[in-house]
């Protein structure tokens, strides 16, 4: 997929700042909330921004790209940019699971502990465990040892949840502070990804706001 950014003056723009170690985040996600993919586009000299993504399943797709420009009226301002894109083919819809506070992934467990509130900031934690025990060898990813995002059910609303925890090496959790802001009620589909021996985990569930 090739893109490019206009500004307000209708130019390119070609300056961007860096954003958790990047210059631009890719998000793509069905409407039913699956098929997530978060990648990190590269752009060529004429402005031109590249992401190359997995196979996609047919459907309604939501897109979300964010960034900083680096210059001009919009310098150190988040953008977030967002479009649907439709899949030929037939598809088939799937339910969003269950709000629960836990989800597993590749043997890891983890658990979500506090109470989100719509248009609220309100403190998460979330729990690393493997096999029952404490996960403390997380890596950092994109300056954090975790990276969340969340969609919502019904109109694939996007949300960026912040890690608040102090990375301090290869030696992250089994605790990690989230300070997360959803602006509105009902269920959202939280993906948290997270690194451990060089290995890139993506673990999702459902977290219903009230």
């Amino acid at each position: 997929m090739h893109r490019a950014v206009t500004g307000p003056d209708g130019r390119p723009v070609t300056g961007f700042a860096v954003d958790q170690t990047k210059r631009m985040h890719f998000y793509a996600i069905r409407s039913d909330l699956t098929g997530f993919q978060h990648i990190h586009p590269t752009m060529a000299p004429e402005a031109t921004w590249t992401a190359d993504l997995d196979t996609l399943a047919p459907g309604s797709l939501r897109m979300v790209t964010s960034f900083n420009p680096g210059s001009g009226a919009g310098k150190a301002t988040a953008f977030v940019l967002s479009r649907t894109v439709s899949v030929p083919g037939t598809g088939t819809e799937i339910p969003l699971p269950a709000a629960t506070k836990t989800a597993e992934v590749d043997g890891y467990t983890l658990t979500v502990n506090g109470e989100p509130m719509a248009g609220m900031a309100r403190p998460l934690t979330v729990t690393v465990t493997k096999d029952g025990q404490p996960v403390t060898d997380l890596q950092p990813f994109l300056d954090a040892y975790a990276h969340l995002t969340a969609f919502h059910e019904g109109d694939t609303a996007f949300a960026h949840l912040h890690p608040t925890t102090k990375v301090n090496g290869d030696h992250g959790g089994p605790e990690l502070s989230i300070n997360a802001e959803l602006p509105t009620s009902g269920n959202w589909r939280l993906l948290m990804q997270f690194r451990t021996g060089g290995k890139l985990h993506t673990a999702a569930l459902t977290l219903n706001v009230g």
